[in-house]
This record gives C-alpha cells, sequence and structure tokens, in this order.
C-alpha cells in the first residue's frame, strides 16, 4: 500500500468518525463494569457475566511506536491496514507491522516484519482481550537468543480513537470474549450503507472491515463463527452488579444482601454468593441460569431459610415463607449505599472493611492516567482504617487483582490510601497511589465491615466453609470464591496453623513477585518464627528457606516453607531436589539459548507440577486442570504425557519410599493452640484499643 494510499486510508476514516459523533452513556450505564446483563443476540435471550470494563478505545487509526536500540527501525508511525489478520486490525509502517496472532490465552501483539505471522522482535501478551494493541508490558528479542522484559518499548495510539470503554464477557458455556457498545449515534446511521460506503472504499472493493465492531449498534465477538453480532441489552431485566444488592427475604423489613462473587456452573449458570452486610456470617448463594432466571435452592441456604421462615411466623402469625424468590435491586436504590455509610461510620482503627466501588465513565477516549493505576477492581478492594477525625476517614487499600498486587512493593502499600468524607451528599471515596498522587473518585456501592481482626475473619470464613462444596475449604478454590482476594495468602498460613494443609509456601525474594505485599502475610510469617524460637519442640511448625538462582540472570528467589513439624518428609519431598522449590514460580525456568532445551524445561515444568501437586495433598483433577490451562507453549498432547509420567513417577515414589500421600482437610494435624493467635500482634493492638471497664481494669493492663 503506497503512503498516498495510506494517508487516503486515515482521511476517510476521519471523515467517517468525525460524521457519526460518539455515543452517550446509556448503554453504558446499563452494563455493570463487573456483574451481570441479560441480551437478545443471533441465539436468542441470554445471560452474560461481565468480567471487567476495559476503559480503552476499541478503533484505532495510528499506532506510535517507540523501541529502543537494536531495533530503533522499527520506531514511527503505524497507520491501520485495510483488511484484517487474525480477525483483529493491523497497522504499518514502511515494510513493518503491528499484528495480531490467537495463540496463546487471548493472542499476542507482535511487531514484525510479517503481518499475522507468529514471528517479531518484540510482543506483549495479556490475560484479557484487547481490540488494539496495548501501550506497554512488551517483551523484545534479544540479541544472544530469548525474550527480555522491554520496558523502554510504548504503543500509543496517535491517531482517531473511538469507543471509550469495552467488556470482557463470559457466556454460559465458560467462553470469554468481548462487548463494543454502539459507537455512533443511531439516528440515521445505517450499517449496512455506511460500511459499504466508507469501509468499502478503503478496502478497494474487498469486504468492510469484518474485524471491527459494529458501529450502529452494540456488538460481540462470536467465537464459534469469529465474526461480530448485534448485541440488544434488555432493558427490562435490571443488570446486577458485583457490590450490588438482592432481597430474598419476605418479611416486612428484608433485609439487602451484596452480591460479592460468582461461580461459574457449566451450562448451569453461577452460584453466587451475597452477604450481608451487617452480619458477614449471614451468606446467601443464589442461583443465577444463564437465561436469567435467579432462585434460592435449598443446598446451602437451608439455614437461612429457617431464619427466615421463624421470623415471617413471627411477624405475621402465618406458617411457613415460601417465596424466596431473589429480586435485585437497582443501582440507584440508596438502601445499600445507605447501610454502607452508617457502617463506615461506626468503623475503629485499624479494622478492615470490603468495599465496592467503580470510577465513572471516562469523559473521553483520552482516559486519565491516574485511572489507569487504579483499574475496576472485580472483586472489590480491602481498606484498612488507619486515620480518622470526625466526619473523615483514611484508609490504606489493597487490590484484589492477584496478579497486579505481585508487582506491588513496599513503596507502593505506603502510598495507596483511602479518603472517604461522610458527610458528602454523594457516598463517593478518593483513591491515591503511586502514579495517581492527584486522587481519583469512585462511586461506592456497598461496604462490608470485616469484624474486628482480618486473622479472626479469615478463621471465621474458613469455618464456615469447610466442607461446604465437599471438599476442605483450605483448597481455597470453590471456597475461595467469595474471600476477599487480599486475604487468600494469610487463609493459606492459616490452614497450615489450623492442621487442614501440611506446607505452605511464601515467595520472598523475586524480581517479579512478592507474596508478603498481602495483607497479614509478612506478620504470620514473623509471628511463626518468633514462636518456634520461643516454644522450641512444643510449637509444632516449622521453617526452611528454599533458593533457586536462574543461570541465564543469575537473579536469586527465595521461598519461605512453612510446615507442620511431623511432615519433614513432604517437604524433602519436593522438586527440584535441594531446597529449591519455589511457592510462585514453577520450575526450572526455560533455557532460551536453544529451542530443545526450552521445551524439554517446559515438560519439566509441568512434570514437577503434578509431582508438586500430589505431595501438598492436591487431588487429581484439580492438578489436571492446573497444567491443562497453564500458560505455556505446549501442546496438549505433551501435557496429557507429562501428567501420565509424572502420575505413575510420583506413585512409584511414595510406595517405595513408605509416605502415605495426603489430602488437605480440616483435622489432618493437631491445630495450634490459642495463645498463638491471642499473642498476633494485630490482635493484640486491638485489644489494647477496646475500652476497658472499670470494674476489670486490674485484668485489662497486661504488658507486651
Amino acid at each position: 500500500m503506497t503512503t498516498l494510499a495510506v494517508a487516503k486510508t486515515v482521511a476517510l476514516l476521519w471523515v467517517l468518525l468525525t460524521a457519526f459523533p460518539l455515543v452517550d452513556c446509556v448503554l453504558l450505564d446499563n452494563i455493570p463494569p463487573n456483574g451481570f446483563v441479560a441480551a437478545n443476540t443471533k441465539i436468542g435471550k441470554e445471560t452474560y457475566r461481565v468480567i471487567s470494563r476495559i476503559d480503552a478505545p476499541s478503533i484505532c487509526t495510528e499506532l506510535a511506536v517507540t523501541i529502543p536500540t537494536p531495533y530503533e527501525n522499527y520506531g514511527g508511525k503505524y497507520s491501520l491496514e485495510p483488511r484484517p489478520y487474525n480477525l483483529r486490525p493491523a497497522w504499518r509502517f514502511e515494510d513493518k507491522y503491528v499484528s495480531f496472532v490467537n495463540n496463546q490465552g487471548e493472542g499476542t501483539w507482535l511487531i514484525g516484519d510479517k503481518p499475522g505471522v507468529d514471528a517479531g522482535i518484540a510482543y506483549a501478551r495479556h490475560n484479557y482481550p484487547t481490540l488494539i494493541p496495548p501501550s506497554k508490558e512488551y517483551y523484545i528479542l534479544a540479541s544472544a537468543g530469548g525474550w527480555q522484559s522491554a520496558p523502554e518499548i510504548e504503543v500509543q495510539c496517535t491517531g482517531v480513537k473511538v469507543g471509550k470503554s469495552f467488556f470482557m464477557l463470559e457466556t454460559g458455556k465458560g467462553d470469554v470474549t468481548i462487548l463494543v457498545p454502539k459507537l455512533a449515534e443511531a439516528g440515521s446511521c445505517k450499517e449496512k450503507k455506511m460500511r459499504k460506503s466508507h469501509f468499502g472504499q478503503l478496502t478497494s472493493g474487498e469486504t468492510s472491515f469484518p474485524h471491527l465492531p459494529f458501529l450502529c449498534s452494540a456488538s460481540i465477538f462470536d467465537k464459534n463463527f469469529q465474526t461480530w453480532t448485534k448485541f440488544e441489552v434488555l432493558q427490562d431485566i435490571e443488570p446486577l452488579w458485583f457490590g450490588g444488592a438482592l432481597v430474598s427475604d419476605p418479611t416486612k423489613s428484608p433485609k439487602p444482601l451484596v452480591i460479592v462473587s460468582a461461580e461459574f456452573i457449566y451450562e448451569i449458570g453461577w452460584r453466587l454468593t451475597c452477604i450481608d452486610p451487617n452480619d458477614t456470617t449471614r451468606n446467601v448463594y443464589p442461583i443465577l441460569s444463564t437465561n436469567g432466571e435467579l432462585t434460592l435452592p435449598d443446598e446451602y441456604n437451608e439455614a437461612y431459610k429457617r431464619e427466615i421462615n421463624a421470623e415471617y411466623e413471627r411477624e405475621s402469625g402465618k406458617t411457613g415463607a415460601n417465596n424466596f424468590i431473589p429480586k435485585v435491586l437497582s443501582k440507584t436504590d440508596s438502601k445499600l449505599s445507605e447501610i454502607g455509610r452508617t457502617l463506615l461510620s461506626n468503623m475503629k482503627l485499624r479494622q478492615w472493611v470490603w468495599v465496592f466501588a467503580y470510577p465513572p465513565l471516562p469523559d473521553t477516549n483520552d482516559v486519565p492516567k491516574a485511572y489507569a493505576s487504579v483499574t475496576i477492581e472485580p472483586k472489590g478492594m480491602v481498606l484498612q482504617l488507619v486515620a480518622r477525625e470526625k466526619h473523615k476517614l483514611v484508609f490504606q487499600w489493597h487490590s484484589t487483582d492477584r496478579g497486579r498486587v505481585l508487582h506491588r512493593r513496599a513503596l507502593d502499600a505506603v502510598v495507596s490510601t483511602i479518603t472517604v468524607d461522610l458527610e458528602e451528599e454523594k457516598f463517593t471515596m478518593t483513591v491515591f497511589g503511586r502514579n495517581n498522587s492527584n486522587g481519583v473518585v469512585m462511586d461506592i456501592l456497598s461496604a462490608i465491615p470485616l469484624g474486628t481482626t482480618a486473622i479472626e475473619y479469615i478463621r471465621q470464613y474458613l469455618g464456615m466453609h469447610e466442607g461446604m462444596y465437599g471438599i476442605s475449604s483450605c483448597f481455597m478454590y470453590h471456597s475461595g470464591t467469595s474471600l476477599p482476594e487480599p486475604f487468600v495468602y494469610a487463609a493459606e498460613i492459616a490452614c497450615v496453623l489450623s492442621g487442614a494443609k501440611p506446607i505452605g509456601m511464601i515467595q520472598f525474594t523475586s524480581p517479579s513477585d512478592d507474596e508478603t505485599v498481602y495483607p497479614l502475610v509478612r506478620e504470620l510469617c514473623e509471628h511463626i518464627v518468633a514462636f518456634k524460637a520461643l516454644h522450641g519442640e512444643a510449637f509444632p511448625i516449622d521453617w526452611k528457606v528454599f533458593k533457586y538462582t536462574y543461570p541465564e540472570t543469575g537473579a536469586d528467589h527465595e521461598t519461605l516453607i512453612i510446615y507442620r513439624s511431623n511432615r519433614k518428609d513432604l517437604v524433602r519431598a519436593l522438586r527440584p531436589e535441594g531446597e529449591v522449590a519455589q511457592a510462585l514460580h514453577i520450575l526450572p525456568f526455560p533455557r532460551n539459548s536453544n529451542e530443545n532445551d526450552r521445551i524439554e524445561d517446559l515438560k519439566e515444568q509441568l512434570f514437577l507440577s503434578y509431582w508438586n501437586g500430589k505431595v501438598l495433598g492436591y487431588p487429581d483433577n484439580m492438578i489436571e486442570v492446573y497444567i491443562r490451562e497453564f500458560k505455556s507453549d505446549l501442546a496438549a498432547n505433551l501435557r496429557a504425557e507429562q501428567i501420565i509420567k509424572a502420575r505413575d513417577a510420583v506413585t512409584i515414589f511414595f510406595k517405595e519410599s513408605n509416605i502415605s500421600p495426603i489430602t488437605i482437610k480440616n483435622g489432618l494435624d493437631v491445630p495450634v493452640t490459642e495463645s498463638f493467635w491471642e499473642s498476633l500482634p494485630s490482635v493484640v493492638e486491638n485489644k489494647a484499643t477496646e475500652p476497658c471497664p472499670e470494674e476489670v481494669c486490674d485484668e485489662c493492663e497486661i504488658e507486651y
């Protein structure tokens, strides 16, 4: 394509996109950033889970690429190509391309000499769908071979941008796809005519940009047919927001329940978890079907129904309240925010709260940089109250995005604060962080206080969910779906202390990951080490440090191993041998200098994952799912080979070594005494701040 043709392409797109102004926010407001929405598509009425809202354009006509030496000649202005590659747009600069390949996960964006081919000098890969390349987080081809992180690479949209946001959706079959709201005012906008007259000119008679979403209506990408299809949101069905409310209580004063999580059940729908914000022990588990029907089955809800029945009988004198049909409250209903405001006003210093809040829609296609560091949290945010003066509260906040949190550092914890003014008419919070010192305002939907201390809430949660889905709550799979994400790693340590897990692994030292940025993790580890030094063999927990040094970089990765003292044989059975196994890093790290060596390392990674999974007490089916879904270049048949090979090898190992394989479960080992929990610094601090009744004041004066 000549330079003149490219210029005409961009000019025509500019005419098209300025002739049809961007749509207002009506449709976007009817789609929650995280929740559920019902819609009509070509397959009929369906319910979709909205995984997240991504505040980024859907179309871009020009990319500016900045790239370091020795590939600086790949830097420049790339213009939108008239044809798609792998059903995504591509951009061209001279004889170089930015294009997309459908290889792993949600695909890869590549900078290289050939479009749509899995080859190039730089790439970016994300675990969420994208319509245009990400601006950062690229890897570059190293001069000695292999790939290395290249923070210097930037890919910015400098041309015409269309759209403010799009959405990741999960279908009733578990597939993940993209929804794009309508991009132009409907008015006189006729899709076929517009696409033919404008896109058709750009393709010199070819089809009219089938890789781009519709302009006059919302559209969803159909992965089966690899095309865009129209998506009509049903206005008569209330969308369901995480952090929003539903009621299924037929008494005179029904209590709203906060929707905190959903677990996908294939071809049935989703099992929701809802919590009473005034009582976190009061949970309800409705089922949302793929056609949008909400029900409250007896399974897991018997206690709730008995409680409501008793209250209904006291109020009405009638026997049996059977009308347990969950009803979603509108987001504009003020009940939940009023409850949240009251609950926050009653909080004490150092207490924790689970808050669901969402940033407003961006005003323009240029999303402020501040918003980039406070993305929409899929499971709310966990806050700890650190200061207050009258009606103004200051919290430290913890993200629920586990992948993003692991890359945070101690500095982030210091500067990550939230302020709430309880006297403001609108219930909002202002979020501060490393990259947003001016603050970002978010609308608070709901708040759930988590008791006096975080560890008490975690222990209560594990006890409530033990055996609930036929497995121990310490598996952190089904049971972990409704635990606030920042508490998951502390909960795993608590499971070792309670005797349900034999071994806990905590990543401390790593160039990229650090589990100690999560609440309570460092405190629990320090307390375990101190308690062991104080009580010796009487304390049934021990610890070791495992270290792995990556030969190609020399970088050290260190993991603290917390284990039951009677399970030394299992610790020695972890692989690779020699106190090397790591908590978050699947070993060995692949060698990049030789492709055959790299493939062998990838195969060994999965072999050792199966082996260590069995040693740690996970069941076969969970380990196999992990291996099949692990992001790796290995083909499915090679993964299956490693599962069989590892299963046979670890079975022989257990038999020959006379070690009995274990399963994670409550009662596996004896729990530590309550004195451990009572002397935990955060628990002691909370007791010290409690008011002391005068009649027992002498007993309160304890030296710590």
